[in-house]
């Protein structure tokens, strides 16, 4: 039982040392700068190893995320202050007309003063669910901060590899040089300068 195992996954270790995935394109990036690390500059530095076919980069939208699920919940609360206000104008018109739409009595005033409240609370509403629609549109307008993760994909498996080659070796290099020297340089103000 144990040699058929070791023998399945032999078998299998081997398909796939030999297939092609989308991921062998893809070079991950770590330890980028929170500022100017965009999908176009990104794009422009890693050419230098081939064609890039896109770019995707990690960026923190927490603020945007919070904003877009208040404005959510405001126009939820839209939508139930509506079904509110018609309840109340249609129990209002009952108190004082006919089936038939002819008025009977004068309106009730409880009713009335409640309905008037019911219209003040809505144009407050209103009022916030515009401010809350302005700082939506400002904070997606907004440039975006890096999360200092990013994804490149390569047309190309070979520059992918030469890509990956390049940063192995200057990893290697940083370790082999650790200790050794006061002043240690990190290789990302090479690359990742902010203008």
């Amino acid at each position: 039982v144990y040699w058929i195992w070791w023998y399945n996954n032999q078998v299998l270790t081997e398909i796939e040392a030999k297939r092609t995935r989308a991921s062998d394109f893809a070079v991950s990036v770590s330890r980028l700068p929170p500022i100017g690390s965009d999908a176009e500059s990104l794009r422009q530095h890693f050419s230098f190893f081939g064609p890039v076919a896109s770019v995707a980069v990690s960026t923190d939208r927490h603020v945007l995320l919070g904003l877009l699920e208040r404005h959510r919940a405001l126009k939820s609360r839209w939508r139930h202050l509506h079904l509110e206000c018609h309840r109340s104008l249609r129990a209002l018109r009952q108190s004082s007309h006919h089936a038939s739409g002819v008025q009977l009595r004068p309106e009730s005033r409880a009713l009335r003063r409640s309905h008037n409240k019911l219209l003040a609370i809505i144009e407050k509403h209103w009022a916030e669910l515009l401010r809350s629609r302005d700082e939506l549109r400002r904070a997606s307008a907004a440039p975006s901060v890096c999360t200092g993760h990013a994804i490149v994909l390569f047309k190309q498996l070979a520059d992918a590899q030469r890509c990956v080659r390049h940063f192995e070796l200057i990893r290697r290099h940083e370790r082999s040089r650790d200790g050794v020297s006061a002043y240690s340089l990190d290789f990302r103000q090479l690359y990742f300068r902010v203008s």
